[in-house]
This record gives C-alpha cells, structure tokens and sequence, in this order.
C-alpha cells in the first residue's frame, strides 16, 4: 500500500477520533514505517540542522504543491462563484 493510501486508510480509520489522535496516529504510523524500513528507532543527534532545514524546507514546497492543486479544484468546481467568502491571498 503506497503512503498516501496509508494515511488515508488510518484518518478514515480513525474517523470517530477527536483531531489530536487523528495527527498522533499518522505520526506513530509513520515512526513505525521507519522503524520497520531502517530497523531502527529514529536516531538521535544524527542528523545537522542544514539536514532538517533542507527537509522542512522540501515539505513547504510539496505541501504548497498540493494546495495549490486543491485550490485550482475547488475553483473548478465553484466555477470561481463560491457563495463562501474567500481569503485574499498573503
């Protein structure tokens, strides 16, 4: 099962969850992906802040990715004439 199946299967298996057990099951979920591809709990001291810098960094640009997905349909589906008021951007 690929992640985002994965991720999908645990919100949707977590549905009746209040939203921080929701985010507490994605990240034990993803702990034990590790865990069992590096046989190995996450190390500690291992990684220099250039490395979580050049992650934090690459999650921005996919999640900005994905909103901007979202974003384009949803316009699609409200033809640009939602009735909700909608944010200017930043």
């Amino acid at each position: 099962m690929n992640t985002t199946l994965t991720l999908l299967y645990v919100i949707m298996e977590n549905k009746m969850k209040g939203n921080n057990k929701k985010i507490q099951a994605l990240i034990e979920k993803r702990l034990n992906l590790g865990i069992k591809k590096f046989k190995q709990e996450m190390p500690v001291g291992l990684y220099t802040p250039e490395d979580i810098l050049e992650e934090v960094i690459d999650a921005m640009i996919y999640s900005a990715g994905q909103l901007l997905e979202l974003i384009d349909k949803q316009k699609g589906a409200n033809n640009g004439n939602s009735k909700t008021p909608q944010k200017e951007p930043i």
